[in-house]
């Protein structure tokens, strides 16, 4: 069977978009299937491009030229993003016009490009078409395929955020609200099958649309949707996961690592003055270092003496991995959503190093640690006390391994998701539905 995946986020741009696809693509590969990706050419202005990733696999990766407006406005160039601004994320004036314009997003003007790339390596054969948004317009891509092909495609449209994300949805008028809304369900009523990230997010996406009947929305086996969360694959990086990780040394600082996005809404103010308590109270060090793009501020140390803080931007994935591994504390930062289960998490669960978890208790993310870690370091992100018994608890553990994973759960493993994907579009197609 050949696999067409349609999405904007593929190496060399990273994030945790990159990384489902990519996961899932040698899913597909190992379960014997011939993979095309269709994504738009990198470009060095994109704030995801990271020049060092690169995909040199048997799958083929088609990349036909696009025109992105929001590129003229963005900087960067592919260097890390520290960001000292206000709370709320900037938006130029492309972002503000696009309302009025009736564009869903900036990449709208993909859609042909791709289109006809993914029709190209189509042909004539039967294939499944995946395509995965962010960007939302991605999917009338897919729609426009299906459209073409017929029974010749089973298509699954991926929603990995919220149509309506306010990060993909600035600046909403009624008109506009209503204008997606429509182009929404036409591609929930035209894909053969829809995943989704979480299943709060399916809420999300079912509230808007009161007209589809409740058996619209069934996850049962003969049913159009499927969760597929985010997870893990850990192809190619096995020598990284299964190095050996020397005992910390109690005279050198504590190794404190946050790798990925920083977004804003996620505040360090609780965890730094935390830092501090702790070191002045039993004299240990800390180092706490920010890898990835930094969007919101960094407040500034206590002590540097003994709390060091630094952004070291961003790094390839494989020494990001091994900073990871190699990290005397993982933190993982699930901010106040309680949807989506943290894409760091995984990477945490596969290093099997302790983690401190920031984030309330309905988080999906402090839910998965509860169940598959025996002593969790968890804390909501501004209760400064108790990230501060969750520290000093880390300090005098004789047993690190109990507050670490002690591996990736199997529903979250991204290959044993590829192979569901596969039969589930197997399913779909001998039911008639693509």
């Amino acid at each position: 069977m050949h696999v067409v995946v349609v999405t904007h986020y593929f190496p060399p741009i990273g994030g945790p978009g990159a990384r489902r696809m990519l996961g899932w693509v040698n899913g597909f590969v190992s379960a014997g299937a011939r993979v095309t990706i269709v994504t738009p050419a990198a470009h060095p202005r994109d704030p995801y491009y990271q020049p060092g990733e690169s995909y040199d696999g048997p799958a083929t990766v088609v990349t036909p030229a696009i025109f992105d407006p929001a590129r003229f406005a963005r900087g960067g160039d592919g260097k890390p993003v520290v960001s000292e601004g206000p709370q709320s994320e900037k938006r130029g004036l492309a972002a503000r016009l696009r309302p009025w314009l009736l564009m869903p997003d900036q990449r709208r003007l993909a859609n042909g490009p791709l289109f006809r790339a993914a029709l190209a390596a189509i042909r004539d054969e039967p294939a499944i078409v995946l395509t995965s948004s962010p960007y939302n317009s991605v999917h009338l891509a897919g729609r426009a395929i299906k459209e073409r092909l017929g029974d010749r495609a089973t298509w699954i449209a991926d929603f990995r955020d919220d149509w309506f994300h306010p990060v993909f949805f600035p600046f909403p008028n009624a008109a506009y609200r209503a204008y997606n809304r429509g182009l929404e369900a036409k591609v929930l009523r035209d894909a053969d099958g829809l995943t989704i990230v979480s299943r709060s997010t399916l809420d999300k996406v079912r509230s808007r649309h009161a007209e589809f009947s409740v058996d619209f929305w069934s996850t049962e086996e003969s049913g159009k949707w499927r969760w597929v969360p985010n997870g893990f694959d850990a192809t190619g990086v096995e020598a990284i996961l299964n190095a050996p990780v020397p005992p910390r040394d109690p005279s050198a600082p504590v190794r404190l690592l946050f790798s990925g996005t920083l977004w804003q809404g996620h505040p360090l103010e609780a965890l730094v003055a935390a830092l501090g308590n702790v070191a002045a109270k039993t004299g240990q060090r800390f180092r706490f270092e920010l890898a990835g793009r930094v969007i919101q501020p960094v407040p500034p140390t206590p002590d540097a003496e003994r709390v060091e803080i630094f952004t070291a931007g961003w790094k390839p994935y494989e020494e990001s991995l091994t900073a990871t591994r190699q990290a005397d504390l993982l933190l993982v930062h699930a901010g106040p959503e309680s949807q989506d289960i943290k894409i760091k998490i995984f990477e945490a669960a596969a290093v099997r190093r302790p983690v401190l978890v920031l984030g309330p208790e309905d988080s999906a993310t402090v839910r998965l640690v509860r169940e598959h870690v025996a002593d969790p370091l968890i804390a909501d992100q501004d209760n400064e006390p108790a990230i501060v018994a969750a520290l000093e608890r880390y300090l005098t553990s004789t047993d690190e391994s109990r507050h670490a994973f002690t591996g990736v759960p199997a529903e979250y493993d991204r290959l044993v998701q590829s192979q569901r994907l596969l039969d589930w579009a197997s399913r779909l197609r001998r039911m008639g539905r693509g």
